[in-house]
């Protein structure tokens, strides 16, 4: 999703966090995992097992975001900026925020609509 140059990223990526679990459970196809149901995507599941992913936390502003980066940089607990692998982001060249929380959809139309609801 583009956001413009006078919107600070991590104030929408706020607002946006609260909106993960409905677009995960809107995109959900990967129900099994060794034949049994995890209750959630097992993408998910899978996932949380490392650091670095989830939810984003709160910022106050992008600077806030800017200087956690930075750190994580700084003392070497990730080697660039897209090892950041949370479920919403803001990228690191382009004034986008990546929703990444979303799974693989089995039809075109359903990944056309939660790309919409995504940049609603």
């Amino acid at each position: 999703m583009a956001v413009p140059i006078e919107t600070d990223r991590a104030q929408v990526m706020n607002v946006a966090r609260w909106y993960l679990p409905h677009l995960l459970a809107l995109t959900a196809s990967s129900p099994y995992y060794l034949g049994a149901t995890p209750g959630t995507p097992y993408r998910t599941i899978l996932w949380r097992r490392w650091p670095r992913t989830g939810a984003p936390l709160r910022f106050s502003d992008e600077k806030e975001f800017q200087q956690l980066l930075r750190l994580l940089l700084d003392t070497k607990r990730i080697d660039g900026p897209g090892r950041l692998y949370w479920d919403l982001r803001p990228h690191h060249e382009y004034r986008t925020l990546e929703f990444r929380i979303a799974d693989v959809t089995l039809r075109i139309d359903d990944a056309m609509v939660a790309a919409a609801l995504a940049r609603g």
